[in-house]
C-alpha cells in the first residue's frame, strides 16, 4: 500500500503479509528496498487483521479487525 497523501513519504510502501490473522505492518522506504526485503520499520498492531481491505491514509492505518 502507499499513502495517497504522501505524509509518511512519497515513495514509502506499507505491507501486511498474508490476508488474515497477523498483527505486523512492515514499512519500506521505497520500491527498491521492498524488492530487496529491507524494512525500514515494523509496527506491532493492537489486533490481528482480517481480509484485504486495509488502507493507509496519512499517518493512519484502517483495517478489519480479526475476531478469532
Amino acid at each position: 500500500m502507499k499513502d495517497p497523501l504522501g505524509i509518511m513519504g512519497d515513495e514509502t510502501i506499507f505491507v501486511l503479509e498474508s490476508y488474515y490473522s497477523r498483527d505486523v505492518l512492515e514499512e519500506y522506504e521505497n520500491m527498491d528496498k521492498f524488492k530487496a526485503g529491507v524494512t525500514s520499520k515494523t509496527y506491532k498492531l493492537p489486533y490481528n487483521w482480517d481480509g484485504t481491505g486495509a488502507v493507509v491514509y496519512g499517518p493512519y492505518l484502517f483495517y478489519n479487525r480479526c475476531e478469532f
